[in-house]
Parts: C-alpha cells; sequence; structure tokens
C-alpha cells in the first residue's frame, strides 16, 4: 500500500481526479459519490475498486460524504487480487466482483459502526492482510517502472525490453500481470501526468 485519503465533504464537492498508475479502493462510509461523465453522473458502489485509468476523472462528492481511498503501489496490487487484473484498465467495479458478497458485507457493517478514521483504517488493513497472496517483488519490473518515470514516460518499449534482457512479448505480458497495464499503457499514463504537471 502506497497510502490512505480520508475526503470528507461537508457541504459537497466535486474532485478532478489525474491519470494515474496506482490501483485504488475506495471504502465511502456515508453519502454518495459519483462519476462524472459526458453521459451524466454514475453512482459508485459502497466499496469501489479502480483500475489504472489514462483520462481525468471528475468525482462527485454529496454532502455530508465520508470516503476513505487506499492507493496500492504500482507493483504491489498482484499481491491483494488474483490474475486478470488488466481488465480493470479505465474500469471501475464494486468489491464483491472478486470476493464474496458476505465479506464485503461484512466489512461495510464494521466500517459504518466505527467512528474514527485511525481504526477504519485497522479494518480495512486487517482485510487486506487477510487476502494477501505468497507475494515476491518482481525487482525486474519494478526497475521497469522506475525507468519509466526517470524517463518521463519516453522511450520505445523495444528498446525497454532489451535493455531489461527481456523479448518485447515476455516484457509486455510480466509487465500486465505485475500492474494491470502493458509498458505501452503505462508509459502514456506518466507522460500524461508529465504534461498536465508542466501545464498548471
Amino acid at each position: 500500500v502506497k497510502a490512505y485519503r480520508i475526503i470528507e465533504s461537508k457541504d459537497g464537492q466535486v474532485n478532478r481526479v489525474l491519470p494515474g498508475t496506482s490501483f485504488t479502493l475506495a471504502f465511502r462510509i456515508q453519502g454518495q459519490v459519483s462519476y462524472i461523465d459526458d453521459n451524466g453522473t454514475t453512482l459508485l458502489p459502497r466499496i469501489t475498486f479502480s483500475g489504472l485509468r489514462k483520462s481525468v476523472r471528475l468525482i462527485s462528492y454529496r454532502p455530508r460524504t465520508s470516503t476513505i481511498v487506499v492507493l496500492f503501489k504500482e507493483a504491489g496490487i498482484s499481491a491483494f487480487f488474483k490474475p486478470g487484473i488488466h481488465e480493470l484498465y479505465e474500469q471501475s467495479v464494486s468489491l464483491d466482483t472478486y470476493f464474496p458478497q458476505s465479506v464485503v458485507s461484512g466489512i461495510e457493517e464494521q466500517l459504518e459502526s466505527c467512528r474514527d478514521n485511525g481504526k477504519r483504517i485497522e479494518i480495512i488493513e486487517r482485510f487486506l492482510l487477510s487476502v494477501v497472496t505468497d507475494f515476491k517483488e518482481d525487482r525486474l519490473i519494478s526497475g521497469v517502472i522506475d525507468k519509466m518515470y526517470a524517463q518521463r514516460g519516453n522511450m520505445r518499449m523495444a528498446g525497454l525490453a532489451e535493455e531489461f534482457h527481456l523479448s518485447k512479448d515476455v516484457l509486455e505480458k510480466r509487465f500486465r500481470r505485475i500492474t494491470g497495464a502493458t509498458p505501452k499503457q503505462f508509459a502514456h499514463i506518466i507522460r500524461m501526468n508529465a504534461v498536465i504537471q508542466i501545464g498548471r
């Protein structure tokens, strides 16, 4: 896990969320949270699991809304979720897509009955520890990610594969399994963020 963020909206607000290279798990404690796009608003599940995204998103928080967001490390998401996470690229789903409804309902009830954000985070951490797999960091993929950030996503994929002594196909499959995106998609997100930061 990279970070926890607590979002509390007393009067309601709309947040502009930039493209990101981290999977997120958002636990809505109270209120309503929706995505806003050209087609209107889409109400999000109480516990929402979101993949990597290449586009800016507008998120609407109704008055008296409270949410805890978990941001995962780029190479750490595969410790908690089964293969196939690349299917969540640009997507958001309910947590019960991956875990039984009884488990998800249990987490929701515990969070709702708790009044302290610190203790809520402890509840979330206990859940994550209960589902963690036999995880070993893929240092090669972590090195590829570091290289991408150092070059702001500006590199040829064939050259990147050669530098790390892998075929382009092997790099793509291994990278996607660990991060939930292809190297090309991941580099695009980094470039997008770099452009947005320059324009600020």
